[in-house]
């Protein structure tokens, strides 16, 4: 995934999450706070409206007792019409009536009423009847009994007053108020709905709804209940004038289900509000992130031109941020290895070495443009299968050789400076010591070889010539001085070539007089030849073995890396020491005195390393014979 892709997704997905997550905690905390606080709205209006009517009630009752207290005043004898008649003439009274024990009407000023029903409410104390039959100008009355003497009296108040409490209050959300006298008489939206017990509405959850609040005023509690799928809520509080009961309540209905509602309509807005974040986010995500990752792009296109072939390509440095650094370091380093690559390509194309290259990534194998003028093939392709690694003519003493050193190489091993012979553009046998070098990532994996193709033919050459030339010592079959003097320059020759070191080897026999003075001269020649054999058998194939002088041999090692001269010395000194048995049966034994040097620089003469070797060689003589020593050559 690219990082503009990947940046924009997290922050587009953290951004939209916790806006989204953000939505939902407020619509549901939002929901769940409007629902409480209109509860206690419902609580609190029932309580404040309590105290108004209760303010009502106490005027009412002050103006009731002064009334009262006047027809005391006048007495039985007195006229009480024209009182009453004044009485009646307030705003706020519609009627009055005297009556007598038994109920019967002695004297009444305004409309008639259902004296009876008063008479049945208890005295000192305001109750709601209906009054449209009697009152047509009034709704609802409210009366107020009073016993004075033998008489009762009766004062009918227009309902106006309580209608004017019950509409006093708003409520929000379908809420409203309801009040309740002591005969629970319902006054209901303004009006007089009837006694709270056998009310009977024509909607199923109004009636249902005043059956709860008939709940409400029993249990003497607030209360939540649903009606008609919509949950409501009932506040409730008694009404008391200077602490004594005044037998009335007030309960407020509210619809929650409504308020919730409309706290959903601002939840949707805050959802609105949230989607127009969201998208805003989004798009200044992916505007942040393009302008973030746009130097990137930048990066990485120049990364392909130049990898294109387009070397002259470089970042334009974009800022004095870290990318504006980037992009310095970048450039500079691009330069660096464009010059590297440059010196490199001009020593490869100076040298007379063929340098070759096998990406095993790719399979693809790449020679120095000098191969074309040794070798006549020409690959159709750069693919591992065309290349001349694979389709090289090989002189068939080589081949198998050559085959399984290429086999190995491509499982991750290396060509152990080998020698081989072929054939060159003009159809001879050349030959060609090849080295190779392995190139690992992080991880340990070879991602490419790097290989050597270096001529050694007129030094191979040189070697077969002078081998075929060589002067053998008579007694012993082996090199004679000058023979194994000139084969050792010839190696000299060879390790700029191999790149490796040669060590020589001047090997004296220890007391060598003693087996012609003990034995015969005869068998001093077989204490030679015996020496000569056992020091070719121990470096056959990669050495060179020579009689110097009397009882003196030179053994010359080449690939010091793999034939280590220490383990050579001391094979030779225990075979001279298991000795041979003579033609008599007695066993001869030998020892030996060894002087090793180690030749790795082609400058040194042959008689500057075989001194080395001889001096080394009588250190060992001094300190006690049978033993090799080593000096720095």
């Amino acid at each position: 995934m690219k990082i503009k892709t990947f940046l924009t997704f997290i922050f587009g997905f953290f951004a939209m999450a916790a806006v989204i997550v953000f939505s939902v905690f407020t619509s549901s905390t939002l929901g769940n706070e409007t629902e409480r606080e209109y509860v206690s709205l419902i609580n609190d209006a029932a309580q404040k409206q309590a105290a108004n009517v209760s303010l009502y009630i106490k005027a009412a009752e002050s103006g009731f007792s002064a009334i009262t207290a006047n027809i005391e005043n006048i007495g039985d004898g007195g006229d009480l019409e024209p009182f009453i008649k004044t009485v009646a003439s307030r705003s706020d009274v519609v009627g009055v009536v005297i009556t007598d024990g038994g109920g019967n009407v002695k004297l009444s000023a305004g409309g008639e009423f259902d004296v009876q029903a008063a008479l049945e409410n208890e005295s000192g104390k305001a109750y709601v009847h209906t009054s449209a039959e009697k009152f047509p100008t009034a709704d609802f009355v409210v009366t107020v009994k009073e016993e004075i003497g033998e008489n009762i009296l009766i004062v009918i108040y227009s309902g106006d007053g309580v209608k004017s409490f019950a509409n006093a209050a708003s409520l929000p959300h379908n809420g409203r108020i309801v009040l309740v006298d002591p005969n629970k008489n319902v006054v209901d939206e303004g009006m007089m709905m009837g006694e709270l017990s056998s009310l009977s509405r024509t909607a199923i959850d109004k009636a249902a709804e005043y059956g709860e609040i008939v709940k409400a005023v029993d249990s003497s509690a607030s209360r939540e209940f649903s009606v008609g799928g919509h949950k409501r809520a009932a506040g409730y509080s008694k009404i008391t004038v200077d602490g004594d009961d005044a037998g009335w309540e007030v309960v407020t209905v509210g619809d929650v289900s409504e308020a919730r509602r409309a706290a959903s309509k601002a939840t949707g807005i805050i959802t609105v509000l949230t989607v127009i974040i969201c998208v805003a986010g989004v798009v200044l995500t992916v505007i942040t992130v393009s302008a973030f990752t746009k130097p990137l792009n930048v990066i990485s296109r120049t990364i392909m031109q130049i990898r294109r072939g387009d070397h002259d390509a470089r970042i334009n440095v974009m800022s004095k941020n870290e990318y504006g650094e980037i992009a310095r370091l970048f450039n500079d380093l691009i330069d660096d290895i464009v010059v590297s690559e440059s010196r490199y390509r001009t020593i490869i194309e100076m040298s007379d070495n063929i340098i070759f290259e096998w990406n095993l990534k790719n399979n693809e194998v790449a020679f120095s443009n000098n191969f074309n003028k040794r070798f006549s093939y020409r690959a159709p392709s750069e693919h591992f299968g065309d290349s001349f690694l694979l389709k090289c003519k090989v002189h068939p003493d080589d081949a198998p050789r050559y085959r399984s050193d290429l086999e190995k190489l491509g499982k991750g091993g290396d060509f152990k400076r080998n020698e081989y012979r072929i054939k060159n553009i003009y159809g001879d046998y050349t030959w060609v010591l090849i080295r190779t070098a392995s190139i690992k990532d992080a991880n340990g994996e070879i991602q490419k070889i790097v290989g050597v193709m270096v001529d050694i033919d007129r030094a191979k050459k040189s070697e077969e010539i002078l081998t075929t030339r060589a002067s053998y010592d008579a007694l012993t079959g082996v090199y004679n001085r000058d023979s194994v003097e000139s084969l050792i320059e010839n190696e000299i020759d060879l390790i700029a070539a191999r790149h490796d070191q040669f060590a020589v080897l001047f090997v004296d026999i220890d007391d060598f007089k003693d087996y012609n003075d003990n034995y015969s001269h005869a068998t001093g020649d077989q204490v030679l030849k015996f020496t000569a054999g056992t020091l070719q058998n121990i470096v056959q194939g990669f050495g060179i073995v020579g009689r110097y002088g009397g009882d003196e041999f030179v053994v010359c090692v080449k690939n010091c890396e793999a034939n280590d001269p220490a383990r050579i010395a001391e094979e030779i000194l225990e075979r001279l020491k298991e000795g041979y048995a003579s033609d008599t049966g007695e066993r001869i034994t030998m020892d030996a005195s060894i002087g090793v040097t180690v030749v790795s620089d082609a400058s040194k003469r042959i008689e500057e390393i075989i001194g080395a070797a001889d001096d080394a060689m009588y250190k060992i003589k001094k300190g006690g014979k049978r033993n090799y020593g080593f000096i720095e050559n």
